[in-house]
């Protein structure tokens, strides 16, 4: 009997297992009958429409500043932006050696100090040089005392001043300094080093005392009143760049200011790693504001082109989408979705979006955007509440 029973009592159980588990499944899907129909598409697309449309009062849109034109094709001048490095003219720097062995008895000039062409920089004290000196004033005094004797004597004499003169010029000598040192009854004991060119000393290698010899680098000049910049131009650029285009450089120390230069090198292979061909400019620095080593945004200003181009205010990012605000009159405005160009001196150029003639808000579009996103934020809440 007690077996009959137990029996029993597992089968209710099991039936009222049995029925939990169809009432749950039961509410499960009457709840999902329940919901509320999605939005079709073209409801949600004219609310998103709806959502980047606002319309702005008389007075709003005098205190923002709100400016509109209309779509126009403009010609611009696309700027190619390349580094650069600014580097010494090589036509322009000289490394000043000895052309005789000597000891340095002054050094006229340091590091820093200007220099002009033909002043003298430093002394040696050089027997090469007294040998060739001594020698030209022996053959011209000779030739002086053969003043009154045989033609064939003096030409042969003569003949000697000449070849005197020529080892002096050798020495680097020009003929009036030869000149001024055959006037002069008691020259200068002392080989005179002169500036081949008007710069700055830039570097020094030799004290006061120290021997040297012939062909030893004493100094360095330079100048810095033209420069040249290294630049590096992607190969997709390389077709709008030739040699004579003009070009704008920036640098960290005058971010304000542009300087001007011009290509006057483009490298004739690409490198094979970087993919860049090899370039170079030319520019005058009679400020002497740029320096060698320095580090340059440079701008190579490509052909002109005519497109169709709006102000760089105009431009606005609206929820990840570039947009302009078109006015459709009555102090309505709409975000029109558009693709854009690189701003090319305040300018932006429209490939995608917006056609000519159409009226766009120029000035003023970051207020009307900052009043759109209240408008939507004001609506957020109200769905919230």
């Amino acid at each position: 009997m007690s077996e009959i029973l137990i029996h029993k009592r597992q089968a209710r159980r099991r039936w009222t297992f049995f029925l939990s588990l169809l009432v749950s499944l039961i509410f499960a899907l009457s709840s999902s009958c329940q919901k509320s129909p999605s939005v079709p598409v073209e409801e949600a697309d004219h609310e998103h429409a709806q959502a980047e449309e606002i319309n702005l009062s008389v007075e709003a849109i005098k205190t923002g500043g709100v400016e509109i034109q209309e779509l126009q094709t403009v010609s611009l001048r696309p700027r190619i932006k390349v580094p650069g490095e600014i580097k010494f003219n090589p036509r322009l720097y000289h490394r000043l050696s000895s052309p005789v062995a000597g000891r340095v008895e002054q050094l006229l000039v340091f590091e820093g100090d200007r220099v002009t062409r033909g002043q003298n920089l430093v002394k040696l004290f050089s027997l090469p040089y007294l040998e060739a000196l001594t020698e030209l004033k022996l053959a011209y005094e000779r030739w002086q005392r053969l003043d009154q004797l045989q033609k064939e004597e003096k030409q042969l004499a003569w003949s000697l001043v000449q070849s005197a003169r020529h080892k002096l010029k050798l020495l680097r000598l020009e003929d009036k300094d030869i000149d001024e040192l055959l006037r002069q009854p008691a020259a200068d004991q002392l080989y005179c080093l002169k500036s081949p060119i008007s710069g700055q000393v830039i570097s020094r290698q030799v004290l006061t005392g120290e021997q040297v010899e012939a062909g030893a680098v004493l100094m360095e000049i330079a100048s810095t009143d033209r420069l040249w910049v290294e630049i590096f131009i992607q190969e997709k650029d390389v077709a709008r760049i030739s040699e004579g285009t003009e070009a704008l450089l920036r640098v960290q120390a005058y971010p304000d200011l542009d300087f001007k230069g011009q290509v006057n090198y483009l490298g004739p292979t690409v490198d094979e790693a970087t993919r860049l061909v090899k370039g170079r400019l030319e520019l005058n620095n009679p400020s002497g504001l740029l320096k060698p080593g320095m580090y340059a945004d440079v701008f190579l200003l490509a052909p002109e082109i005519k497109t169709l181009a709006v102000s760089e205010e105009a431009v606005q990012d609206l929820n990840g989408r570039k947009v302009v605000f078109i006015s459709e009159g009555g102090g309505k405005f709409k975000a029109r979705p558009v693709e854009v160009g690189e701003e090319i001196s305040g300018w932006v150029p429209v490939l995608k979006g917006l056609t000519a003639g159409e009226k766009y808000v120029s000035r003023g579009a970051f207020i009307i955007k900052s009043e759109l996103l209240k408008s939507t934020f004001g609506e957020d809440e109200h769905h919230h509440d």
